[in-house]
């Protein structure tokens, strides 16, 4: 009796402390949870810096299907999405992050399949405590950014394991090498050479998979999580089917077998598996069922993901003092209503109405809010078929196919001057105006990259194109001639600037009609150029305005 009560006072002594960190440690999970809900600057994980890994899903489900409308790298990198993604970041594990990423370029284009995500997201938003308690499993589950685990969800990933047979037969001659020394004693050199050929082979080749083993791991993290957040039975999880996707993958089977062989620190079980080549079979075992339920191993991961995904939106939104659920006219002449949007990247953001029943062109000096305007519109039309969640006060729009030319650069790699790269951009607006309905595109300073007798016709007549082929088109630039020869076709708005003599201010708000004024040359005496060239370049200017000639 004695000896039982000084075995039970040593594992005692080993699990109490055990007990206790892992109780501190769900306690610093749930405050940390706790705090930063509907907070930015309370968060400590880092933005994401490369985009790879993250952005993997997408890559994947793209190829996967042609179904669908995608946001394309150019619109992407002309609205600065990789910094408005980390914005709205609030996910708590690695295919949260994946999912959202994949959200945000994945536009829904059914209203039913966006009625259901609002249905959804409202859900989620009335229900935090809910949405804390699934975070806290979200973040035991956690990111790593390293890797791009998601790609072994997909054929494409090709063969992911080897044939364990070799490693079997080997374990087996040394579980009946015993009866070998029965029959015959001299097998014993036999016997000691295979078994340093068993541990030349559990080391090597241990090594060789460490990196596969991690994933492995990892999946079995994905069924563990998924798992305990079933058992809770969250009711604003009633629509995601993770119990019925867990039963696919025989998630009971692994977990145990894979935490004794993988992650155990018993070193006598270390000796066993080198002896027996057991983390070499079991792993071979799990990585040919990770082949075999490709699919079944996705849908989780998709369902994981969305759930972290809704989550966070559900957070982010209560870090911005005005948002609004999108509202979608029916099918038929497009319209885009916006009142006081404003951008998820300012921090003090001068909100401005719109409502574009027709094609518009905005004119206004250096400066004055035009880029970042249009910015706003495009990425509120894309929030509103993403994440649900528009910066306005009420957000009405058709639902669209959304593309940008906006800020772009030569490119140096293929030798392309900046115009061309330009005239491919519009290129491929112009494609899709021709197969596609509903586009909605934003233009910033149409063919800015070459002269202005050539820019100001040929642009007139891309723009005439949009507007003649049933675009939306939105368009910025300091042509203010185009103002009269899209006339009929585009409505005018524009910003303005209040000049004095030693400083310049803009409103940011928007107006009708076309600019009447221009600033160019008033910044260059602002910032103190000399005299005699902002003189003459004002003379200039004023005596091409009267006699059209330049002197």
């Amino acid at each position: 009796m004695k000896y039982v009560f000084y075995v039970l006072l040593v594992l005692a002594a080993f699990a109490i402390p055990d007990f206790i960190q892992r109780k501190r440690r769900e306690k610093r999970i749930r405050r940390y949870i706790e705090r930063v809900w509907g907070q930015e600057s309370e968060r400590f994980d880092e933005p994401v810096k490369d985009f790879d890994p993250v952005s993997a899903l997408y890559k994947q489900m793209r190829q996967r299907s042609d179904q669908g409308f995608f946001i394309d790298d150019i619109t992407w990198n002309d609205l600065i999405m990789d910094d408005i993604y980390n914005r709205i970041n609030h996910t708590m594990s690695v295919s949260g992050e994946q999912y959202l990423y994949y959200m945000l370029r994945r536009t829904r284009e059914e209203e039913s399949s966006l009625s259901k995500r609002i249905e959804h997201l409202d859900l989620f938003q009335k229900n935090p405590e809910q949405c804390k308690a699934i975070q806290y499993f979200l973040m035991e589950y956690g990111k790593n950014r390293q890797y791009d685990f998601s790609k072994y969800f997909f054929e494409s990933s090709g063969r992911i394991y080897e044939s364990n047979t070799r490693y079997i037969l080997q374990a087996l001659f040394m579980i009946l090498s015993p009866l070998l020394l029965l029959i015959d004693q001299s097998m014993g050199v036999v016997i000691a050479l295979s078994l340093v050929f068993n541990i030349i082979t559990h080391y090597t080749r241990s090594k060789q998979i460490r990196r596969n083993i991690a994933i492995l791991t990892w999946m079995v993290d994905l069924l563990k999580y998924a798992g305990k957040i079933e058992k809770k039975n969250f009711p604003i999880l009633k629509d995601f089917p993770l119990k019925e996707t867990l039963k696919k993958v025989q998630s009971a089977k692994i977990k145990g077998i894979h935490y004794m062989i993988f992650e155990s620190q018993n070193v006598l079980l270390e000796y066993v598996k080198a002896v027996f080549l057991a983390e070499l079979i079991v792993y071979g075992k799990y990585m040919k069922l990770l082949e075999s339920k490709r699919e079944a191993f996705l849908q989780l991961y998709l369902i994981m993901g969305k759930i972290d995904s809704y989550i966070s939106i559900a957070s982010v939104r209560d870090t911005y003092p005005v948002w609004c659920v999108p509202e979608f006219y029916p099918e038929g002449d497009l319209r885009v209503t916006q009142h006081k949007a404003y951008h998820p990247l300012i921090r003090y953001p001068v909100p401005n109405d719109l409502d574009m029943k027709k094609c518009i062109l905005i004119t206004g000096s250096n400066a004055s809010g035009k880029s970042t305007f249009l910015k706003t519109i495009a990425v509120n039309a894309i929030f509103a078929q993403t994440i649900c969640t528009c910066l306005a006060e009420r957000y009405q729009g058709s639902i669209v196919n959304l593309y940008t030319s906006m800020a772009l650069r030569d490119d140096i790699v293929s030798q392309e001057s900046y115009y061309i790269v330009e005239i491919k951009s519009l290129k491929r607006i112009l494609d899709a105006v021709s197969v596609k309905k509903n586009v909605l595109c934003f233009v910033d300073e149409v063919l800015r990259g070459t002269n202005t007798i050539e820019r100001i016709a040929a642009s007139s007549e891309i723009l005439k194109h949009f507007s003649r082929f049933g675009a939306l088109c939105m368009a910025a630039t300091h042509d203010i001639e185009l103002a009269e020869i899209l006339a009929g076709l585009y409505e005018n708005y524009h910003f303005q600037e209040y000049i004095t003599e030693d400083d310049i201010t803009f409103d940011y708000i928007l107006y009708p009609d076309k600019t009447q004024t221009r600033n160019a040359i008033q910044l260059l005496r602002l910032m103190g150029y000399q005299p005699e060239i902002v003189q003459q370049a004002d003379l200039n200017a004023k005596r091409f305005i009267d006699t059209g000639l330049w002197k």
